[in-house]
């Protein structure tokens, strides 16, 4: 059926001079795949540096939830030879969903370019069904040829075609769990798979699908905007990578499985993206180029042509040569009136005239600014080596919270100090500020990375951190 639909369109969108046309297009194709290709490698690019620097998470979870997230993405319930405690109905749904999921031969493990190559595959159908519509509507007469070549513009026909999906997805998930896209690349929906008290019924499923489908079309597609949907479908496909589940399915806990899809499946879903690709690019042949040549002219008419560029220089160059003969001859190295007149004239430059002596308490060979500056450093100095008794003072006195006053005016003071930031984690660690401690004292070590004291430091505060986690869960 798929493919006796698209066989048709492609007959219909065809034009005659089918050669001409087919240069264009995959020049057009070839294109959109490289830069399509950059923002995935700029978007690749960036989680990888931000992986590297963040470095390992902290997995404090409770143990549920853990078996939630095990089940969901290990295909199994149980967290090594201890199972969750929880109720015994919820275990129970639990492995029958795993045993018909094992049965049925779907597997929960992140598939991404399935996932993409469905949704592309029901946008391009769909976006083929309003098509049609639209062409009865313009022929009688409900739809005027300015509207129809605006609805159909590459830049606006993708926005209308992924919010008016956004209902059938979530009829079509509510009703069979999946899509045609879906169904070609053996795609399924589950909702509420860990919560065995949820709703069940039609109207709780629809609003799940619904706010899944709103949440996909705002977050994963950027609101079909084409300029800016490669760039969260690159980012949606690091982050389903890297958690293995996407941010609307963990929202609305929806378990994705994919199944085997076939062979005959495989082939119409792919050969059905390359014809609509062509589709498109036929449909869209017109408008693109309309396009390009009115961003051209329009930048081409923002630019100043070479004459106006020529004639503003030489305007410019007139002006500067009338204002330079009118200011006067100034001297870098002149000496300003006052250190000139503290300054001793030769001997031999004196005729008759009375040098003037400096004003008591003047210092003859620095300005005054100068002055003020180096007066400003010696306070600071001052302050900072007052602050380095008084702070650890203090604590060794049992007054942590003045202690992480003074350390925390040293630190201001002081930034490369490692001594102050271990005097402001250790005071931050004797008032119960594990998280601040932590890192105060991981500021410390990046001043001082042979000092190993920090170490044991670091993992003091972060063992006081998994104890108040600790305390407030059995709370």
């Amino acid at each position: 059926m798929f493919g006796a639909f698209i066989a048709a369109a492609i007959v219909f969108v065809t034009p005659p001079d089918v050669v001409v046309v087919a240069r264009s297009v995959l020049g057009s194709l070839v294109v959109a795949s490289l830069l399509l290709g950059g923002v995935y490698a700029a978007v690749h690019g960036v989680f990888y540096v931000r992986r590297h620097r963040i470095g390992t998470r902290s997995a404090l979870v409770p143990q549920t939830d853990l078996a939630i997230l095990n089940w969901r993405r290990q295909r199994s319930v149980f967290l090594g030879t201890n199972q969750p405690q929880e109720d015994a109905s919820w275990i129970f749904q639990l492995r029958m969903a795993e045993l018909e999921r094992a049965k049925s031969g779907r597997t929960s493990e992140p598939r991404p370019w399935h996932r993409l190559a469905a949704r592309l595959f029901d946008y391009a159908i769909w976006g083929l069904v309003l098509a049609l519509l639209l062409s009865q509507l313009r022929a009688l007469g409900a739809v005027s040829d300015s509207l129809a070549y605006w609805l159909v513009h590459p830049i606006l026909a993708p926005i209308v075609i992924t919010a008016s999906w956004i209902p059938i997805e979530a009829l079509l998930v509510t009703a069979v769990g999946t899509t045609p896209g879906k169904w070609l690349f053996g795609i399924y929906l589950q909702f509420s798979i860990s919560n065995v008290y949820a709703r069940r019924d039609t109207s709780a499923q629809l609003a799940r699908g619904t706010r899944r489908a709103i949440r996909v079309w705002f977050e994963g597609v950027a609101c079909g905007f084409p300029l800016l949907a490669p760039v969260l479908v690159a980012v949606a496909y690091e982050k389903l990578a890297e958690n293995q589940e996407t941010d609307w399915d963990f929202a609305e806990d929806c378990l994705v499985t994919h199944g085997p899809a076939g062979v005959i499946n495989t082939v119409t879903g792919v050969c059905g993206l390359a014809s609509m690709m062509w589709l498109y690019g036929v449909g869209w042949q017109v408008p693109t180029s309309d396009m390009v040549a009115w961003t051209r002219a329009t930048v081409a008419e923002a630019l100043p042509s070479q004459a106006t560029v020529k004639d503003k220089l030489t305007d410019a160059s007139q002006r500067i040569d009338r204002l330079i003969p009118a200011m006067p001859t100034i001297s870098a190295f002149a000496p300003s009136k006052e250190i000139a007149r503290a300054t001793p004239a030769p001997a031999g430059a004196m005729t008759g005239a009375t040098a003037t002596p400096p004003a008591p308490g003047t210092d003859a060979k620095a300005p005054a600014p100068v002055a003020d500056f180096e007066a400003m450093m010696a306070a600071r100095r001052a302050r900072i080596e007052q602050l380095k008794v008084d702070g650890p003072r203090m604590l060794r006195s049992g007054n942590a919270r003045r202690a992480a006053e003074l350390c925390r005016a040293w630190v201001d003071l002081d930034l490369g100090s490692s001594q102050g930031w271990r005097c402001l984690g250790q005071a931050q660690q004797a008032l119960g500020l594990h998280q601040d401690a932590l890192n105060s004292f991981r500021k410390a070590k990046q001043f001082d990375p042979q000092d190993r004291s920090l170490d044991a430091a670091i993992e003091s505060a972060q063992r006081g951190i998994v104890g108040d986690f600790l305390n407030r869960y059995r709370r």
